[in-house]
């Protein structure tokens, strides 16, 4: 049988149970003491504080808060969403966050708020003028280049690199500001403006401004350049240069073209222009052209269907292109790009590479050039992503 507890005995019981608790609970709580809460990550910005969703990227999470910040393609490519991470918060940059940007503009705390998911807290704001240029620019010119390619040129003195891109921001009646990015068509020069390749789209806004509302002389903005997938002096020095796109990624090797004869490289350089059908091609008769006075041109234009009268009539550019070449049967080659490029005698191991066109296109290729004997190192590439 159990002793039964005295009164006194018991209160006792209760009285250490009680003070063993809340020793336990002060414990927890600090003695009082305000603790902070394992919060996850935020972006403070404009002094306000936005709790970031688990792996939501910086640029989401002020757009979710209502915040108009500059963006298009979402991926890293356009550049247009570049902020500034303040003194405190620069360490807390990852690399992917500023993997596209020059080393001094990673230097100034830049980043691609698309590409930054952080883990801690960053205070941030959108750069100045003078860590983001921007340019005022007049249309000059719009014609059409193919059945679904416009050239704009626009008036304005910019420098930039043969190889690089700009955001272009316009005002549409329709759809207020549009922004978009496009690479660069035309070697530089001074006063000759820039010159644009741009692939229209039935749905795309700035499709429709070009198409529906542009007139010559209207005010554009022009944000930039940008853009690691340009020509430098170390590429001129080696003996040869791989150029290879699709669809309007001819426009950055145009550019890388023009600049590369205009300082006398006599290396060979070999350009494929790899498209679905043989509308897709453009400018034909203008390479061809380049090509018979710089016999260190090779052409390749690969075409993946049947070269028949049905894909020709589908851009009455390339018909011309084509009525007007005294090699028109061998214009375009029905060939798979990539076996292609395995087949071409061509030592990659000491060839300057660049890719630019649609991003599925992008990596693969860079992978066969890699297996070609390419370093990595030589390797430029600009990837067109949809936005």
């Amino acid at each position: 049988m159990l002793p039964l507890l005295g009164a006194s005995n018991l209160h006792r019981e209760h009285s250490d149970l009680f003070k063993a608790t809340t020793s336990s609970i002060k414990q927890l709580l600090g003695n009082g003491k305000s603790q902070p809460t394992d919060a996850g990550p935020a972006v403070v910005y404009k002094n306000q504080r936005i709790e970031l969703r688990p792996n939501e990227s910086v640029l989401n999470g002020l757009l979710r808060s209502g915040h108009a910040i500059p963006h298009s393609c979402q991926a890293g490519a356009c550049q247009s969403c570049i902020m500034q991470a303040d003194e405190n918060s620069q360490s807390a940059l990852s690399a992917h966050s500023q993997a596209a940007l020059t080393p001094a503009q990673r230097q100034q705390g830049l980043f691609l708020a698309c590409c930054t998911v952080p883990e801690q807290t960053l205070h941030v704001s959108l750069p100045d003028s003078q860590t983001r240029p921007v340019t005022h620019a007049t249309s000059s010119d719009i014609r059409p280049l193919a059945q679904r390619v416009m050239q704009l040129s626009l008036a304005c003195e910019l420098r930039y690199e043969a190889g690089q891109f700009v955001n272009v921001i316009v005002d549409s009646t329709r759809f207020g500001r549009v922004q978009r990015s496009y690479s660069l068509a035309n070697a530089y020069q001074t006063g000759a403006g820039l010159r644009l390749h741009i692939k229209c789209l039935d749905d795309g806004q700035f499709s429709h401004w070009l198409t529906q509302e542009a007139q010559i002389g209207d005010e554009v903005t022009i944000e930039g350049p940008h853009g690691l997938c340009y020509l430098t002096s170390d590429d001129c020095d080696n003996p040869s240069m791989l150029l290879a796109g699709t669809g309007t990624g001819l426009a950055p090797l145009l550019a890388i073209l023009e600049t590369a004869l205009a300082q006398e490289y006599n290396g060979d350089i070999h350009l494929i222009l790899a498209n679905k059908t043989a509308g897709d091609f453009y400018a034909l008769e203008l390479l061809q052209s380049i090509a018979a006075q710089h016999q260190n041109l090779k052409l390749h234009f690969l075409v993946k269907k049947n070269l028949e009268q049905e894909d020709l009539v589908q851009d009455e550019f390339v018909i011309d292109d084509v009525k007007n070449s005294s090699k028109a049967n061998n214009l375009l080659v029905n060939a798979d790009v990539y076996q292609y490029l395995k087949q071409l005698p061509l030592d990659l191991s000491r060839a300057s590479v660049f890719l630019c066109g649609a991003e599925s296109f992008v990596q693969k290729m860079r992978k066969a050039c890699f297996l070609k004997g390419a370093s990595l190192k030589k390797i430029k590439t600009d990837a067109f992503v949809a936005s």
